[in-house]
């Protein structure tokens, strides 16, 4: 966790984790010009950073470490906005991702666990390198599109089966505790 001051954007963030659909939302913008640009723009270095973070990724996938693989996620997705030559954005994102990294917007490591979240969102990893090693742009923002709308809606399950656990524990509780007054 960072030792910095929370800002208003972690306090509203914490305070209403419904606002991690407005991140989902600005993100689906943002991570198709990322995309994009990334792929017309990306130099040589670029892709081979953005090479290394992502066989980082699938190593840690490979291997089980959910931790290993959560930080991978982040630079994987870090090594793409910097190759977006977009000051601006790169500057935006590491500070959003950063907050990601630090489960400001959802337990990620419950996220990653549920169902088959893994396994998805590294199949949609995989499609966006390999549309950005090939340069092309439009499989590059197809690819972008379906990773952020599928971590919405597995968001909106995830969040949805946790609702429904914490329903049933205080059923549960009623049922085999104390009587209610």
């Amino acid at each position: 966790m960072n030792a910095a001051p929370e800002t208003p954007l972690v306090w509203l963030l914490r305070s209403h984790p419904e606002t991690a659909d407005d991140y989902l939302e600005f993100r689906w913008a943002v991570a198709r010009m990322a995309a994009r640009l990334a792929a017309e723009r990306a130099t040589q270095e670029d892709m081979q950073r953005i090479t290394l973070a992502f066989q980082h990724l699938e190593e840690a996938h490979d291997s089980q470490r959910l931790d290993a693989e959560m930080a991978a996620d982040i630079a994987f997705h870090r090594a793409i906005y910097r190759a977006t030559h977009n000051a601006v954005m790169h500057h935006i994102m590491e500070r959003l991702l950063s907050l990601l990294g630090d489960d400001v917007f959802y337990d990620r490591a419950a996220f990653y666990s549920h169902g088959e979240t893994r396994t998805e969102l590294m199949a949609q990893h995989r499609a966006l390198y390999q549309a950005l090693a090939r340069k092309d742009a439009e499989a590059a923002v197809a690819a972008a599109e379906a990773h952020i709308r599928y971590a919405g809606k597995a968001l909106r399950q995830w969040r949805a089966a946790q609702a429904r656990r914490t329903v049933a524990r205080r059923r549960a509780g009623r049922i085999g505790g104390a009587e209610e007054t």
